[in-house]
């Protein structure tokens, strides 16, 4: 489990591996594609917001009327936008959900990858732009 908490409002969250490997390796991808684009800090905030939706223990009652991705659609933004959305109205503030969410993306980096490629990343945006140019 990842070991830093989302708190919104009074309440606190954990974040977990994503239920789906495939989300999480789309998710791996599209922060790559990100990467390239001149619009990628806007991107990538979404990407993080969405890492964090992807993340919510979902066996938790609290975050019921959490938005659930739709894998088939693999729109990574329209879902970040919707997680922002659910967080503002629980409370959470914008910087909160940046930061937890970029550590979060970093986190899930390392778990998709193997010890000893890990140990040569930087972090997870250098790594996934290495893999893809290297």
């Amino acid at each position: 489990m990842f070991e830093k908490k989302l708190k919104l409002g009074d309440e606190v969250f954990d974040l977990i591996f994503p239920e789906s490997m495939s989300a999480a390796v789309d998710l791996w991808f599209a922060v790559a594609d990100a990467q390239k684009k001149e619009s990628r800090t806007a991107d990538f905030a979404k990407l993080a917001a969405a890492a964090i939706g992807l993340g919510l223990k979902r066996s938790d009652g609290a975050v019921s009327d959490a938005p659930v991705y739709d894998i088939a659609s693999r729109d990574f933004i329209l879902y970040g936008n919707q997680v922002i959305d659910w967080v503002g109205s629980k409370g959470g503030r914008w910087v909160n959900l940046l930061n937890i969410g970029s550590s979060y993306l970093n986190w899930c980096a390392a778990e998709l990858m193997a010890d000893e490629e890990i140990v040569e990343m930087e972090d997870f945006t250098v790594a996934t732009e290495d893999r893809l140019t290297g």
